[in-house]
Order: C-alpha cells, then sequence, then structure tokens
C-alpha cells in the first residue's frame, strides 16, 4: 500500500531495521502491509528497463 490514498503499488525496501515499539521512527500505527516479494514475471512489459 502507498499513498494516502492506500492504493496498491511496485516499492523498494531500502533497509530494514529493528527496534523496540517505544523506539519505533514511525507511529506504528502508520506502518504499511508488504504484500508480496517482487516477481518480474508478474509485471512483464509494464516498466521500460534501463
Amino acid at each position: 500500500m502507498a499513498g494516502k490514498d492506500n492504493h496498491e503499488a511496485l516499492a523498494r525496501i531500502e533497509s530494514i531495521e529493528y527496534h523496540p515499539a517505544e523506539e519505533a521512527p514511525f507511529p506504528l500505527d502508520t506502518i504499511k502491509p508488504i504484500f508480496r516479494p517482487y516477481d518480474e514475471e508478474d509485471i512483464d512489459g509494464i516498466f521500460i528497463r534501463q
């Protein structure tokens, strides 16, 4: 889910960090789920490869 309207979108995870809940860099209720890993076959032809 991405954006304020929570649409499904392709996104890149830049880093993974682990924090206790009280030290989380973002409020836990605003963290968005990851639906599935990227699969090139699912979106073949949608993006122009450079």
